[in-house]
Protein backbone atom coordinates (compact mmCIF):
# COMPACT_ATOMS: atom_id res chain seq x y z
CA UNK A 1 0.00 0.00 0.00
CA UNK A 2 1.13 3.39 -1.31
CA UNK A 3 0.19 4.55 2.40
CA UNK A 4 2.48 2.64 4.28
CA UNK A 5 5.56 2.82 1.89
CA UNK A 6 5.17 6.89 2.84
CA UNK A 7 4.89 6.21 6.45
CA UNK A 8 8.09 3.76 6.10
CA UNK A 9 9.66 6.93 4.27
CA UNK A 10 8.76 9.17 7.08
CA UNK A 11 9.94 6.63 10.02
CA UNK A 12 13.15 5.84 7.95
CA UNK A 13 14.58 9.36 7.31
CA UNK A 14 13.67 10.88 11.17
CA UNK A 15 15.41 7.78 12.30
CA UNK A 16 18.40 8.29 10.17
CA UNK A 17 18.79 11.83 10.51
CA UNK A 18 17.29 11.89 14.55
CA UNK A 19 15.02 14.77 13.56
CA UNK A 20 11.42 15.74 12.70
CA UNK A 21 12.15 19.31 12.26
CA UNK A 22 11.81 20.80 8.77
CA UNK A 23 14.45 22.57 8.36
CA UNK A 24 16.70 20.36 9.84
CA UNK A 25 15.64 17.51 7.83
CA UNK A 26 16.17 19.80 4.90
CA UNK A 27 19.94 20.30 6.09
CA UNK A 28 20.51 16.72 6.81
CA UNK A 29 19.30 15.98 3.18
CA UNK A 30 21.37 18.83 1.62
CA UNK A 31 18.30 21.03 0.35
CA UNK A 32 18.63 24.55 0.63
CA UNK A 33 15.95 26.41 1.73
CA UNK A 34 15.16 29.99 0.64
CA UNK A 35 12.21 32.75 1.40
CA UNK A 36 10.95 34.52 -1.50
CA UNK A 37 9.02 37.62 -1.92
CA UNK A 38 6.81 37.83 -4.43
CA UNK A 39 5.46 34.80 -5.25
CA UNK A 40 1.88 35.72 -5.04
CA UNK A 41 -0.47 32.90 -4.50
CA UNK A 42 2.27 30.23 -4.51
CA UNK A 43 3.16 28.83 -1.29
CA UNK A 44 6.10 27.46 -2.16
CA UNK A 45 8.02 24.98 -4.45
CA UNK A 46 11.00 22.46 -4.74
CA UNK A 47 13.64 22.53 -8.15
CA UNK A 48 16.87 21.78 -8.47
CA UNK A 49 19.49 24.15 -9.54
CA UNK A 50 22.39 23.01 -11.32
CA UNK A 51 21.44 19.04 -9.47
CA UNK A 52 21.14 20.95 -6.18
CA UNK A 53 18.04 20.67 -4.17
CA UNK A 54 16.20 23.73 -3.14
CA UNK A 55 12.67 24.71 -1.95
CA UNK A 56 11.69 27.72 -1.89
CA UNK A 57 9.14 29.00 0.15
CA UNK A 58 6.55 32.55 0.15
CA UNK A 59 8.20 35.12 2.56
CA UNK A 60 4.62 35.52 3.91
CA UNK A 61 3.69 32.39 5.12
CA UNK A 62 3.17 32.13 8.78
CA UNK A 63 5.27 29.67 11.26
CA UNK A 64 2.78 26.63 10.71
CA UNK A 65 2.37 27.31 6.95
CA UNK A 66 5.95 27.45 6.67
CA UNK A 67 6.12 23.86 8.64
CA UNK A 68 4.18 22.08 6.62
CA UNK A 69 4.81 23.89 3.28
CA UNK A 70 8.58 22.61 3.78
CA UNK A 71 7.61 19.45 5.30
CA UNK A 72 5.54 19.20 2.16
CA UNK A 73 8.21 19.88 -0.35
CA UNK A 74 10.45 17.39 1.36
CA UNK A 75 8.14 14.94 0.34
CA UNK A 76 8.47 15.81 -3.00
CA UNK A 77 12.68 15.88 -2.50
CA UNK A 78 12.20 12.14 -1.36
CA UNK A 79 9.46 10.78 -3.17
CA UNK A 80 9.48 12.29 -6.72
CA UNK A 81 12.89 13.80 -7.26
CA UNK A 82 12.52 12.15 -10.86
CA UNK A 83 10.09 13.96 -12.08
CA UNK A 84 11.57 17.62 -10.71
CA UNK A 85 14.99 16.52 -12.80
CA UNK A 86 12.76 17.61 -15.75
CA UNK A 87 10.80 20.04 -15.27
CA UNK A 88 9.56 22.47 -12.52
CA UNK A 89 6.33 21.66 -10.63
CA UNK A 90 5.07 25.02 -8.87
CA UNK A 91 1.72 24.50 -6.99
CA UNK A 92 -0.93 27.50 -7.09
CA UNK A 93 -2.82 25.44 -4.71
CA UNK A 94 -1.62 23.07 -1.96
CA UNK A 95 -4.22 20.35 -1.60
CA UNK A 96 -5.09 19.79 -5.35
CA UNK A 97 -6.41 16.36 -6.28
CA UNK A 98 -2.45 15.48 -8.41
CA UNK A 99 -1.65 12.42 -6.88
CA UNK A 100 1.97 13.66 -6.22
CA UNK A 101 0.50 16.33 -3.96
CA UNK A 102 -1.70 13.80 -2.24
CA UNK A 103 1.26 12.13 -1.39
CA UNK A 104 3.55 15.04 -0.28
CA UNK A 105 0.70 15.81 2.07
CA UNK A 106 0.59 12.49 3.43
CA UNK A 107 4.19 12.50 3.81
CA UNK A 108 3.81 16.22 5.71
CA UNK A 109 1.11 14.81 8.06
CA UNK A 110 3.63 11.61 9.00
CA UNK A 111 6.38 13.90 9.82
CA UNK A 112 4.58 16.51 11.36
CA UNK A 113 1.87 15.18 13.76
CA UNK A 114 3.59 13.01 16.69
CA UNK A 115 1.65 10.00 18.11
CA UNK A 116 0.98 11.81 21.22
CA UNK A 117 -1.48 14.44 19.32
CA UNK A 118 -3.27 11.62 17.75
CA UNK A 119 -3.64 10.30 20.98
CA UNK A 120 -5.10 13.42 22.76
CA UNK A 121 -7.74 13.24 19.80
CA UNK A 122 -8.59 9.47 20.49
CA UNK A 123 -9.15 10.94 24.28
CA UNK A 124 -11.80 13.47 23.10
CA UNK A 125 -10.21 16.53 22.29
CA UNK A 126 -10.90 18.32 19.62
CA UNK A 127 -8.84 18.24 16.11
CA UNK A 128 -8.68 22.21 16.23
CA UNK A 129 -7.37 21.90 20.17
CA UNK A 130 -4.77 19.69 19.26
CA UNK A 131 -3.28 21.25 16.55
CA UNK A 132 -3.42 24.53 18.27
CA UNK A 133 -1.81 23.10 21.39
CA UNK A 134 1.01 21.19 18.83
CA UNK A 135 1.49 24.15 16.33
CA UNK A 136 0.22 22.38 13.82
CA UNK A 137 -2.68 23.12 10.58
CA UNK A 138 -5.60 20.63 11.61
CA UNK A 139 -5.58 19.42 7.79
CA UNK A 140 -2.61 17.51 9.24
CA UNK A 141 -4.28 15.63 11.67
CA UNK A 142 -7.44 14.52 9.69
CA UNK A 143 -4.51 13.32 6.86
CA UNK A 144 -2.96 11.21 9.79
CA UNK A 145 -6.39 10.27 11.07
CA UNK A 146 -7.32 9.34 7.53
CA UNK A 147 -4.04 7.06 7.60
CA UNK A 148 -5.18 5.20 10.53
CA UNK A 149 -8.40 4.39 8.90
CA UNK A 150 -6.82 3.10 5.84
CA UNK A 151 -4.45 0.70 7.55
CA UNK A 152 -7.82 -0.56 10.17
CA UNK A 153 -7.61 1.65 12.93
CA UNK A 154 -11.91 1.70 13.80
CA UNK A 155 -12.18 5.78 14.20
CA UNK A 156 -14.45 8.24 13.01
CA UNK A 157 -13.54 11.37 11.69
CA UNK A 158 -15.28 14.61 12.27
CA UNK A 159 -13.54 17.40 10.73
CA UNK A 160 -14.43 20.67 11.49
CA UNK A 161 -12.25 22.48 8.20
CA UNK A 162 -13.08 24.00 5.52
CA UNK A 163 -12.25 23.12 2.01
CA UNK A 164 -10.18 26.06 0.72
CA UNK A 165 -7.71 26.71 3.74
CA UNK A 166 -5.23 26.22 2.23
CA UNK A 167 -5.83 29.34 -0.15
CA UNK A 168 -3.29 32.14 -0.39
Amino acid sequence: MLSDYIKNAVDEVVHLSGTRNPYDLADYLGIRVKKVDNLNKILGFYHLVLDIPYIFLNSKLSHEQIQMVLSHEIGHHLLHRQTFDREIQIETQFFSNLKMEREANEFAAHLLVHDNAIREVFAGKSILDVASEYSLLPELIVYKMNYLKKVGVEIEIHSELSDNFWKF
